[in-house]
């Protein structure tokens, strides 16, 4: 499925706290289970770029989700 069409859409009506947002519950689902599965970091990377989400955001992002409490 292409995500160019979805994320276009996204990154024309959002903004960037609502983009970051959408990384975080992302990345809130891939680290769910506190495994990082290879297949889901490159999803969620694969539209952080699509939303053109800065490279240190989405690390910056990660970081905090994976923080304790």
């Amino acid at each position: 499925a292409s995500l160019q069409s979805f994320t276009r859409m996204l990154h024309e009506r959002l903004t960037v706290s609502e983009k970051h947002r959408i990384v975080e519950m992302m990345w809130r689902v891939a680290l769910a289970d506190d495994h990082l599965d290879k297949h889901e970091d490159h999803l969620v990377r694969k539209i952080a770029q699509l939303l053109y989400v800065s490279h240190s955001d989405l690390i910056r992002i990660r970081n905090d989700v994976r923080k304790p409490g």
